[in-house]
């Protein structure tokens, strides 16, 4: 083995025949940015605390997405909710399209999962949002599943009083479903697209 070889290896088993070998779900060298994301997400896991934003920066190709959808199931175990949304330049005419999918995604996770579990956030959403649920059901249809019987239609506004009662709703099913005993964490990725 070379220096160079020994720095780059935590032991032997790591070491086949002289050749280099990495673990392929295994990060090499995000100690220091694992262990911010997970400061900031035992921040807001606090009563009295409030929302954080993270940003993750650097080149292409330098795994930026595998860092933070890496730290999916350390923030699940902790109790927290990951979603991930990925926007693509082919959809660049929809400006909510990673959101949308982060959001679908949990709606299917929470219509396929635990009948309980299920009917807590339907008591829970209907209690938050109640009818204004149908606002939501457009942009995102898999909220039906949620909510099988949502037959409400949104009341029609113009177009300036339809974007800010969209906006007053979904942030109130974002406080609905983030708790600080579940904390929300939503991970957009690409969003230079």
């Amino acid at each position: 083995l070379s220096y160079q070889d020994v720095l780059l290896c935590n032991d032997e088993r790591e070491n086949v025949e002289g050749k280099l070998t990495f673990q392929a779900d295994k990060l090499y060298g995000c100690d220091h940015h694992v262990s911010t994301i997970i400061d900031a997400f035992k921040r807001v896991c606090c009563p009295e605390s409030s929302s954080e934003v993270l940003t993750v920066s650097g080149y292409s190709g330098s795994g930026k997405s595998a860092l933070v959808k890496h730290m999916q199931k350390p923030i699940t175990d902790m109790g927290g909710q990951f979603l991930y949304g990925k926007y693509d330049r082919s959809r660049q005419m929809e400006p909510l399209s990673a959101i949308v999918a982060a959001f679908t995604e949990y709606c299917n996770r929470i219509a396929m999962g635990e009948a309980d579990n299920l009917h807590q956030t339907q008591k829970h959403l209907q209690e938050k949002i109640g009818s204004n649920a149908a606002v939501l059901s457009h942009a995102i249809p898999s909220l039906c599943r949620i909510f099988p019987h949502l037959t409400v239609e949104a009341a029609k506004v113009d177009i300036a009083q339809a974007h800010h009662r969209f906006r007053i709703v979904f942030q109130q099913f974002v406080r609905a479903i983030a708790t600080p005993d579940q904390p929300l964490v939503l991970f957009l990725d690409d969003l230079q697209w």
